[in-house]
């Protein structure tokens, strides 16, 4: 069997996807009482067998939910030392001088997996974030996104906030 490899998340991924597993761990916790009591006697005008059903695809829902969160975080890299201020990585909030419509943008760049799961930037993956990981401040760069053609200039590279914690160890 092949092993995966790691997932790389930033400081404040990480963390975001462990406080979401923890949530959801503490609702099906909640949910396995609260299935005790559908299973022990249906509601007045709600017919035991759909009630049997529901709460089923609830618990599989959240089983399934659990354990992905858990594979992620147990595979999980965290990124927390930059390992060069003056480039665009994972984990930089980057200021962009959109040089098509004269706007200034921010992004975080931030692993697939976070975005997947609920945290806003842009995937380092995507268009604009493959353009710009490894560049640097004053760099320009031309982008085709869905949307169209477009051309930056980095104006400025910072850590995003949260991001230089000390390290998690792996699970």
């Amino acid at each position: 069997m092949t092993e995966q490899p790691d997932t790389i998340l930033t400081r404040a991924g990480y963390e975001r996807l462990a406080r979401e597993l923890a949530e959801y761990r503490e609702r099906r916790a909640r949910q396995q009482e609260e299935l005790a009591d559908v299973h022990g006697g249906a509601h007045e005008n709600y017919p035991e067998e759909a009630a049997e059903i529901e709460a089923d695809s609830m618990r599989d829902w959240m089983d399934a939910r659990i354990d992905s969160l858990e594979r992620i975080l147990r595979a999980a890299r965290v990124l927390d030392e930059d390992p060069d201020p003056e480039t665009v990585d994972l984990g930089d909030r980057v200021t962009l001088d959109n040089l098509t419509d004269g706007e200034q943008e921010h992004y975080d760049v931030i692993a697939p997996e976070e975005l997947r799961y609920g945290r806003t930037g842009v995937s380092s993956d995507s268009p604009v974030g493959l353009a710009l990981m490894g560049r640097r401040r004053g760099d320009v760069i031309d982008v085709d996104t869905p949307g169209g053609h477009v051309r930056y200039v980095i104006h400025g590279i910072e850590r995003t906030p949260g991001a230089d914690r000390p390290r998690v160890k792996r699970a």
